[in-house]
């Protein structure tokens, strides 16, 4: 199992979301407002806009699934900035899915 961490900005984030769809990823966690320092300076999450804030993404998947979108995804962190990492992970627990109906 492959954990993808993407932080980017907040502008590309729907180019990476609709890559992830096409790719059949039935799952993501999106995290916004997201501080940290890097190449580009400091980033903050006061920016008055939000234009210029960014995010974090990640999502756990097969190494093929993975690659393929670090693959299709480079073009969007090259042109926006941002930071990919790919790495080994092993799940402990995961939610099961339910039906509408278990969880009353």
């Amino acid at each position: 199992m492959k954990k993808l961490e993407i932080v980017t900005n907040k502008s590309s984030i729907e180019r990476i979301i609709e890559i992830l769809n096409k790719t059949q990823i039935s799952g993501y966690s999106l995290f916004e407002h997201v501080k940290g320092m890097g190449e580009r300076g400091l980033m903050m999450d006061d920016e008055l806009t939000g234009a210029f804030e960014n995010v974090y993404l990640f999502t756990l998947c097969d190494e093929q699934k993975a690659m393929e979108i670090a693959e299709k995804i480079m073009p969007v962190i090259e042109k926006y900035g941002g930071l990919c990492i790919l790495s080994d992970v092993s799940v402990i627990k995961k939610a099961e899915k339910k039906s509408p109906e278990t969880l009353k």
